[in-house]
């Protein structure tokens, strides 16, 4: 299994990423949320994540959908 992490998904400008069913493991990093300001749309689900969604995310202010499932 993978781990997400901030090296394996570069700075990103774009307003969606999908990164689902890609049995990515470990918690959610907290990287993310200023890696991606502008996000609105994270596709995240059929993963194995562990703990609590990092509130650094806040950062993603435009941010409406975030799929975990």
């Amino acid at each position: 299994p993978l781990q997400l992490a901030p090296h394996h998904l570069p700075a990103c400008v774009c307003s969606s990423h999908g990164n689902s069913g890609n049995r990515l493991t470990g918690t959610l990093p907290p990287g993310l949320g200023a890696a991606w300001p502008v996000m609105e749309d994270l596709q995240l689900d059929s993963n194995v994540f562990t703990g609590p969604l990092p509130k650094e995310w806040s950062r993603m202010a435009r941010l409406k959908t975030l799929q975990l499932k």
